[in-house]
Protein backbone atom coordinates (compact mmCIF):
# COMPACT_ATOMS: atom_id res chain seq x y z
CA UNK A 1 0.00 0.00 0.00
CA UNK A 2 3.00 2.32 0.50
CA UNK A 3 4.09 2.16 -3.15
CA UNK A 4 3.29 4.49 -6.05
CA UNK A 5 1.99 7.31 -3.88
CA UNK A 6 0.52 10.26 -5.72
CA UNK A 7 2.00 12.81 -3.31
CA UNK A 8 5.08 12.15 -1.16
CA UNK A 9 6.61 14.72 1.18
CA UNK A 10 9.41 12.35 2.11
CA UNK A 11 13.13 11.90 1.40
CA UNK A 12 14.70 8.48 1.87
CA UNK A 13 18.31 7.29 1.75
CA UNK A 14 19.74 3.84 2.31
CA UNK A 15 16.26 2.31 1.88
CA UNK A 16 14.79 2.86 5.32
CA UNK A 17 17.96 3.27 7.35
CA UNK A 18 17.90 7.06 7.34
CA UNK A 19 14.73 9.10 7.07
CA UNK A 20 14.84 12.87 6.72
CA UNK A 21 11.86 15.16 6.53
CA UNK A 22 11.45 18.47 4.75
CA UNK A 23 10.06 21.46 6.67
CA UNK A 24 6.81 21.03 4.80
CA UNK A 25 6.77 17.39 5.90
CA UNK A 26 7.28 18.38 9.54
CA UNK A 27 4.30 20.73 9.56
CA UNK A 28 1.21 18.99 10.84
CA UNK A 29 -1.72 18.90 8.43
CA UNK A 30 -4.94 18.27 10.30
CA UNK A 31 -6.88 17.48 7.11
CA UNK A 32 -4.97 14.18 6.78
CA UNK A 33 -5.65 11.03 8.79
CA UNK A 34 -3.62 7.79 9.08
CA UNK A 35 -4.05 5.13 6.41
CA UNK A 36 -1.25 2.61 7.02
CA UNK A 37 2.29 2.23 8.33
CA UNK A 38 5.36 0.20 7.46
CA UNK A 39 8.38 -0.94 9.47
CA UNK A 40 11.68 -0.17 7.71
CA UNK A 41 14.22 -2.15 9.74
CA UNK A 42 12.84 -0.90 13.04
CA UNK A 43 11.96 2.61 11.80
CA UNK A 44 8.22 3.20 11.57
CA UNK A 45 6.84 5.31 8.72
CA UNK A 46 3.16 6.28 8.71
CA UNK A 47 1.15 6.97 5.57
CA UNK A 48 -1.58 9.61 5.78
CA UNK A 49 -4.35 10.39 3.29
CA UNK A 50 -6.17 13.68 2.85
CA UNK A 51 -9.67 13.29 4.18
CA UNK A 52 -10.98 16.61 2.93
CA UNK A 53 -14.15 18.06 4.42
CA UNK A 54 -16.51 15.12 3.91
CA UNK A 55 -17.78 13.38 7.02
CA UNK A 56 -17.73 9.58 6.62
CA UNK A 57 -21.12 7.91 6.90
CA UNK A 58 -19.86 4.36 6.33
CA UNK A 59 -20.18 1.51 8.82
CA UNK A 60 -16.36 1.24 8.82
CA UNK A 61 -13.67 3.84 8.18
CA UNK A 62 -11.96 1.41 5.78
CA UNK A 63 -14.86 1.99 3.36
CA UNK A 64 -14.19 5.72 3.48
CA UNK A 65 -10.48 5.10 2.93
CA UNK A 66 -11.18 3.03 -0.20
CA UNK A 67 -13.22 5.88 -1.66
CA UNK A 68 -10.41 8.34 -0.97
CA UNK A 69 -7.87 5.99 -2.57
CA UNK A 70 -10.04 5.58 -5.66
CA UNK A 71 -10.39 9.36 -5.95
CA UNK A 72 -6.57 9.66 -5.74
CA UNK A 73 -6.67 11.86 -2.68
CA UNK A 74 -3.17 13.18 -1.82
CA UNK A 75 -1.04 11.26 0.67
CA UNK A 76 1.92 11.95 2.94
CA UNK A 77 4.60 9.80 4.53
CA UNK A 78 5.89 10.74 7.95
CA UNK A 79 8.29 9.00 10.33
CA UNK A 80 7.19 8.01 13.82
CA UNK A 81 8.84 10.21 16.43
CA UNK A 82 8.24 11.06 20.07
CA UNK A 83 6.79 14.39 18.90
CA UNK A 84 4.15 12.70 16.73
CA UNK A 85 1.50 12.66 19.44
CA UNK A 86 2.38 15.63 21.64
CA UNK A 87 -0.41 17.82 20.25
CA UNK A 88 -3.31 15.44 20.78
CA UNK A 89 -6.74 17.02 20.82
CA UNK A 90 -9.11 15.73 23.54
CA UNK A 91 -10.81 12.39 22.82
CA UNK A 92 -14.49 12.39 23.77
CA UNK A 93 -14.88 8.65 24.32
CA UNK A 94 -13.95 5.08 23.40
CA UNK A 95 -16.36 2.32 22.37
CA UNK A 96 -15.51 -1.37 22.84
CA UNK A 97 -18.00 -4.09 21.95
CA UNK A 98 -18.61 -7.81 21.60
CA UNK A 99 -19.68 -7.74 17.90
CA UNK A 100 -23.25 -7.68 16.56
CA UNK A 101 -24.46 -5.87 19.65
CA UNK A 102 -25.73 -2.54 18.32
CA UNK A 103 -22.35 -0.75 18.19
CA UNK A 104 -22.83 0.44 14.60
CA UNK A 105 -26.28 1.76 15.45
CA UNK A 106 -24.85 3.52 18.51
CA UNK A 107 -22.26 5.19 16.27
CA UNK A 108 -25.01 6.25 13.88
CA UNK A 109 -26.91 7.74 16.83
CA UNK A 110 -23.82 9.64 17.97
CA UNK A 111 -23.32 10.88 14.42
CA UNK A 112 -26.61 12.75 14.71
CA UNK A 113 -24.88 15.07 17.21
CA UNK A 114 -23.54 18.16 15.44
CA UNK A 115 -20.18 18.13 17.25
CA UNK A 116 -19.39 14.38 17.23
CA UNK A 117 -17.07 12.60 14.78
CA UNK A 118 -16.88 8.79 15.12
CA UNK A 119 -13.85 6.83 13.88
CA UNK A 120 -15.18 3.33 13.20
CA UNK A 121 -12.97 0.24 13.51
CA UNK A 122 -9.69 1.62 12.21
CA UNK A 123 -7.60 -0.97 10.36
CA UNK A 124 -4.43 0.91 11.36
CA UNK A 125 -5.27 0.48 15.05
CA UNK A 126 -6.13 -3.20 14.47
CA UNK A 127 -2.82 -3.75 12.70
CA UNK A 128 -0.61 -2.10 15.30
CA UNK A 129 -2.26 -3.86 18.24
CA UNK A 130 -1.54 -7.24 16.64
CA UNK A 131 1.86 -6.40 15.13
CA UNK A 132 4.55 -8.77 16.44
CA UNK A 133 7.37 -7.02 14.55
CA UNK A 134 7.39 -3.83 16.63
CA UNK A 135 8.50 -3.23 20.20
CA UNK A 136 6.04 -2.45 22.97
CA UNK A 137 7.40 1.08 23.16
CA UNK A 138 6.85 1.51 19.41
CA UNK A 139 3.35 0.08 19.79
CA UNK A 140 2.47 2.69 22.40
CA UNK A 141 4.05 5.50 20.35
CA UNK A 142 2.30 4.37 17.19
CA UNK A 143 -1.05 3.96 18.93
CA UNK A 144 -0.92 7.45 20.44
CA UNK A 145 0.25 8.94 17.14
CA UNK A 146 -2.65 7.39 15.20
CA UNK A 147 -5.21 8.40 17.83
CA UNK A 148 -3.71 11.90 17.92
CA UNK A 149 -4.07 12.20 14.14
CA UNK A 150 -7.72 11.14 14.33
CA UNK A 151 -8.40 13.65 17.09
CA UNK A 152 -6.73 16.48 15.13
CA UNK A 153 -8.74 15.56 12.04
CA UNK A 154 -11.99 15.65 14.05
CA UNK A 155 -10.98 19.01 15.48
CA UNK A 156 -10.26 20.22 11.94
CA UNK A 157 -13.86 19.29 11.14
CA UNK A 158 -15.01 21.32 14.15
CA UNK A 159 -15.93 18.22 16.14
CA UNK A 160 -14.73 15.98 18.97
CA UNK A 161 -13.56 12.46 18.30
CA UNK A 162 -15.11 9.18 19.48
CA UNK A 163 -13.23 6.00 18.58
CA UNK A 164 -15.06 2.73 18.08
CA UNK A 165 -12.68 -0.24 18.17
CA UNK A 166 -13.12 -3.55 16.38
CA UNK A 167 -14.70 -6.16 18.66
CA UNK A 168 -11.55 -8.18 19.37
CA UNK A 169 -9.69 -5.02 20.44
CA UNK A 170 -11.46 -5.36 23.80
CA UNK A 171 -8.73 -7.93 24.54
CA UNK A 172 -6.31 -4.97 24.66
CA UNK A 173 -8.46 -2.78 26.92
CA UNK A 174 -5.99 -2.79 29.88
CA UNK A 175 -3.21 -1.45 27.62
CA UNK A 176 -5.44 1.13 25.96
CA UNK A 177 -6.62 2.33 29.38
CA UNK A 178 -2.98 2.89 30.41
CA UNK A 179 -2.20 4.74 27.18
CA UNK A 180 -5.38 6.84 27.28
CA UNK A 181 -6.26 7.27 30.96
CA UNK A 182 -9.23 9.31 32.15
CA UNK A 183 -11.08 9.05 28.84
CA UNK A 184 -14.71 7.86 29.12
CA UNK A 185 -15.29 4.43 27.61
CA UNK A 186 -17.98 1.78 27.41
CA UNK A 187 -18.26 -1.90 26.59
CA UNK A 188 -21.36 -2.85 24.64
CA UNK A 189 -22.27 -6.55 24.78
CA UNK A 190 -25.15 -8.91 24.06
CA UNK A 191 -26.51 -12.37 24.75
CA UNK A 192 -24.00 -14.71 23.03
CA UNK A 193 -26.77 -16.70 21.34
CA UNK A 194 -28.05 -13.55 19.65
CA UNK A 195 -24.50 -12.62 18.57
CA UNK A 196 -23.90 -16.04 17.02
CA UNK A 197 -27.28 -16.01 15.28
CA UNK A 198 -26.36 -12.67 13.70
CA UNK A 199 -22.96 -14.01 12.64
CA UNK A 200 -24.64 -17.03 11.07
CA UNK A 201 -26.75 -14.74 8.90
CA UNK A 202 -23.74 -12.65 7.86
CA UNK A 203 -20.24 -13.64 8.94
CA UNK A 204 -17.60 -11.23 10.23
CA UNK A 205 -14.19 -10.65 8.68
CA UNK A 206 -12.38 -11.72 11.85
CA UNK A 207 -14.13 -15.10 12.00
CA UNK A 208 -11.28 -17.04 10.34
CA UNK A 209 -9.32 -19.80 12.09
CA UNK A 210 -5.93 -18.49 10.90
CA UNK A 211 -6.63 -14.95 12.14
CA UNK A 212 -8.03 -16.18 15.45
CA UNK A 213 -4.87 -18.24 16.03
CA UNK A 214 -2.82 -15.10 15.42
CA UNK A 215 -5.05 -13.11 17.76
CA UNK A 216 -5.20 -15.57 20.63
CA UNK A 217 -2.16 -17.81 20.27
CA UNK A 218 -4.38 -20.87 20.16
CA UNK A 219 -3.21 -24.04 18.44
CA UNK A 220 -4.73 -25.34 15.20
CA UNK A 221 -6.79 -27.99 17.00
CA UNK A 222 -8.29 -25.24 19.19
CA UNK A 223 -9.81 -23.58 16.12
CA UNK A 224 -10.92 -26.74 14.29
CA UNK A 225 -14.55 -25.95 15.09
CA UNK A 226 -17.70 -24.92 13.29
CA UNK A 227 -18.02 -21.19 12.66
CA UNK A 228 -20.69 -20.91 15.39
CA UNK A 229 -18.59 -22.72 18.00
CA UNK A 230 -15.46 -20.78 17.06
CA UNK A 231 -17.32 -17.46 17.33
CA UNK A 232 -18.68 -18.48 20.73
CA UNK A 233 -15.20 -19.40 21.93
CA UNK A 234 -13.84 -15.98 20.95
CA UNK A 235 -16.80 -14.19 22.55
CA UNK A 236 -16.22 -16.25 25.69
CA UNK A 237 -12.57 -15.09 25.75
CA UNK A 238 -13.54 -11.44 25.33
CA UNK A 239 -16.14 -11.67 28.11
CA UNK A 240 -13.62 -13.40 30.36
CA UNK A 241 -10.95 -10.72 29.76
CA UNK A 242 -13.47 -8.01 30.55
CA UNK A 243 -14.30 -9.71 33.85
CA UNK A 244 -10.59 -10.10 34.64
CA UNK A 245 -10.13 -6.38 34.03
CA UNK A 246 -12.84 -5.49 36.54
CA UNK A 247 -11.43 -8.03 39.00
CA UNK A 248 -8.05 -6.29 38.75
CA UNK A 249 -9.75 -3.04 39.72
CA UNK A 250 -11.18 -4.85 42.74
CA UNK A 251 -7.74 -6.17 43.72
CA UNK A 252 -6.34 -2.64 43.56
CA UNK A 253 -8.82 -1.52 46.23
CA UNK A 254 -10.99 0.28 43.72
CA UNK A 255 -14.16 -1.55 44.74
CA UNK A 256 -16.40 1.50 45.02
CA UNK A 257 -15.05 3.01 41.81
CA UNK A 258 -15.34 -0.36 40.11
CA UNK A 259 -19.01 -0.72 41.03
CA UNK A 260 -19.77 2.74 39.68
CA UNK A 261 -17.63 2.05 36.61
CA UNK A 262 -19.40 -1.23 35.87
CA UNK A 263 -22.78 0.46 35.95
CA UNK A 264 -21.54 3.23 33.68
CA UNK A 265 -19.24 1.29 31.32
CA UNK A 266 -21.12 -1.99 30.81
CA UNK A 267 -24.12 -1.67 28.49
CA UNK A 268 -26.19 -4.63 27.32
CA UNK A 269 -27.72 -4.45 23.84
CA UNK A 270 -31.34 -4.12 24.90
CA UNK A 271 -30.50 -1.37 27.40
CA UNK A 272 -29.79 0.91 24.44
CA UNK A 273 -33.47 0.97 23.53
CA UNK A 274 -35.20 0.83 26.91
CA UNK A 275 -36.81 3.80 28.73
CA UNK A 276 -36.96 5.99 25.64
CA UNK A 277 -33.25 5.54 24.95
CA UNK A 278 -32.25 6.94 28.35
CA UNK A 279 -29.00 4.93 28.26
CA UNK A 280 -28.04 6.50 24.93
CA UNK A 281 -28.66 9.94 26.42
CA UNK A 282 -26.41 9.05 29.38
CA UNK A 283 -23.67 8.00 26.94
CA UNK A 284 -23.99 11.36 25.18
CA UNK A 285 -23.51 13.17 28.48
CA UNK A 286 -20.66 10.94 29.72
CA UNK A 287 -18.77 11.63 26.47
CA UNK A 288 -19.17 15.36 27.13
CA UNK A 289 -21.63 16.20 24.36
CA UNK A 290 -24.65 18.44 24.72
CA UNK A 291 -27.90 16.58 25.16
CA UNK A 292 -30.11 17.05 22.08
CA UNK A 293 -33.35 18.88 22.80
CA UNK A 294 -35.29 16.24 20.90
CA UNK A 295 -34.85 12.52 20.25
CA UNK A 296 -36.35 12.87 16.76
CA UNK A 297 -33.02 12.64 14.91
CA UNK A 298 -31.99 9.61 16.91
CA UNK A 299 -35.34 7.93 16.44
CA UNK A 300 -35.14 8.56 12.69
CA UNK A 301 -31.66 7.02 12.74
CA UNK A 302 -33.09 3.88 14.37
CA UNK A 303 -35.48 3.55 11.43
CA UNK A 304 -32.45 2.86 9.18
CA UNK A 305 -30.61 -0.45 9.21
CA UNK A 306 -27.23 0.31 10.80
CA UNK A 307 -25.03 -1.41 8.21
CA UNK A 308 -27.07 -1.54 4.99
CA UNK A 309 -28.52 1.95 5.27
CA UNK A 310 -31.92 0.65 4.13
CA UNK A 311 -35.23 1.54 5.73
CA UNK A 312 -36.44 -0.80 8.45
CA UNK A 313 -40.00 -2.10 8.42
CA UNK A 314 -40.67 -0.50 11.79
CA UNK A 315 -39.19 2.56 13.48
CA UNK A 316 -37.09 0.44 15.83
CA UNK A 317 -36.56 -3.14 14.76
CA UNK A 318 -34.72 -5.01 17.49
CA UNK A 319 -33.86 -8.68 17.17
CA UNK A 320 -35.82 -9.42 20.27
CA UNK A 321 -36.58 -13.10 20.00
CA UNK A 322 -36.86 -14.97 23.26
CA UNK A 323 -33.73 -16.74 24.45
CA UNK A 324 -35.52 -20.07 24.18
CA UNK A 325 -36.30 -19.54 20.50
CA UNK A 326 -32.74 -18.42 19.84
CA UNK A 327 -31.33 -21.55 21.46
CA UNK A 328 -33.26 -23.71 19.03
CA UNK A 329 -31.09 -22.21 16.27
CA UNK A 330 -27.84 -22.90 18.09
CA UNK A 331 -26.13 -26.12 19.21
CA UNK A 332 -25.48 -25.83 22.94
CA UNK A 333 -21.93 -27.09 23.38
CA UNK A 334 -19.46 -26.69 26.23
CA UNK A 335 -18.08 -23.46 24.77
CA UNK A 336 -21.59 -21.96 24.79
CA UNK A 337 -22.25 -22.95 28.40
CA UNK A 338 -18.98 -21.28 29.45
CA UNK A 339 -19.78 -18.16 27.43
CA UNK A 340 -23.26 -17.96 28.96
CA UNK A 341 -21.75 -18.02 32.45
CA UNK A 342 -19.46 -15.12 31.54
CA UNK A 343 -22.41 -13.20 30.11
CA UNK A 344 -24.42 -13.76 33.32
CA UNK A 345 -21.47 -12.41 35.35
CA UNK A 346 -21.33 -9.31 33.19
CA UNK A 347 -25.07 -8.88 33.70
CA UNK A 348 -24.60 -9.12 37.43
CA UNK A 349 -21.84 -6.49 37.39
CA UNK A 350 -24.07 -4.35 35.20
CA UNK A 351 -26.84 -4.58 37.76
CA UNK A 352 -29.17 -6.27 35.29
CA UNK A 353 -29.53 -9.41 37.38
Amino acid sequence: MLKNLESICFDETSCGETLTCSREHQRSDASYFPLDYVNYDGKIVIQYIKGGDAKPTDAFISQTERRLIQSKSPRLLRPLTSRSYKSMEPIAGLIFHSSRCGSTLLCNLLDTLPDCYVIRESEVLNKLLLDKEITEFQRKQLFLTVVSAYSRYANYMGKRCVIKFTSYCSLYLPYIQKWLPNIPWLYLYRDPVAIVNSLKRKTAGWLRPDFIRELTGWEEHDTALSASSLATKVIDLCFERMLVYFDSCHENNLTEKMEKSCTKNLIEYEQLFSNEMSRVRSIVLSFGFTQPQSNSAMMACCAIDAKSGKQRQSSIEIENQSVDNQKKLFTRQACYRSCRKQYDKLQKLNGSK
